[in-house]
């Protein structure tokens, strides 16, 4: 009997862990990265190039999900000695990331900071490339933009948390794309 080929869905997907931070000031806006691809980041969004995310990357070999936060919020925002909050969404994604189709497995953790200065000074060559911008947004204007926000839904997501209503376990997200396949 010959083995049959693989379907696109059955081929091994490389997995990436991504800590990821919602990052609040004493103003209740979050701040976000506009990311810009030179390539589709989504395979099922190919048009999709420019969009707006939360800091966070990849976990290293050795590293807790934890330390891997507080290491980019490091890298991406110059924060350091910020006190690390709950683990308050999860989600998982497929994606294109350094030219190969992987799944991001996501876990995003809650910081409120007061009177803080980003710095974009020890972000590494590659997020340099692609964060084009930076800035604190409040919720009223995430809700009236036209940009792109992720993870899917982001102001809905905001609200509970802005209201101090912090769930007692992760919230799992649900990609609206994976809603849409079936």
């Amino acid at each position: 009997m010959r083995d049959r080929p693989r379907s696109n869905l059955e081929r091994p997907v490389r997995i990436r862990k991504s800590a990821r931070l919602v990052l609040i000031n004493e103003r209740d806006e979050i701040f976000l990265f506009r990311h810009e691809d030179q390539a589709p980041a989504d395979p099922a969004n190919p048009e999709l190039r420019r969009y707006w995310v939360t800091p966070g990357g990849g976990v290293d070999p050795g590293e807790t999900w934890e330390q891997a936060a507080l290491r980019e919020l490091w890298e991406e925002t110059g924060l350091d000695g910020v006190g690390l909050g709950p683990w308050v969404w999860s989600r998982t994604t497929d994606m294109v990331l350094f030219g190969k189709l992987g799944r991001s497995v996501e876990r995003y953790y809650l910081v409120r900071v007061r009177d803080v200065v980003v710095t974009s000074a020890n972000q590494l060559d590659h997020e340099r490339e692609v964060y084009q911008q930076q800035r604190w947004w409040p919720l009223a204007e995430i809700e009236a933009s036209d940009e792109t926000f992720f993870p899917e839904g982001l102001a809905g997501l905001l609200a509970p948390l802005l209201a101090g209503e912090i769930p007692a376990g992760p919230i799992v997200l649900v990609p609206k794309i994976a809603t849409e396949r079936g």
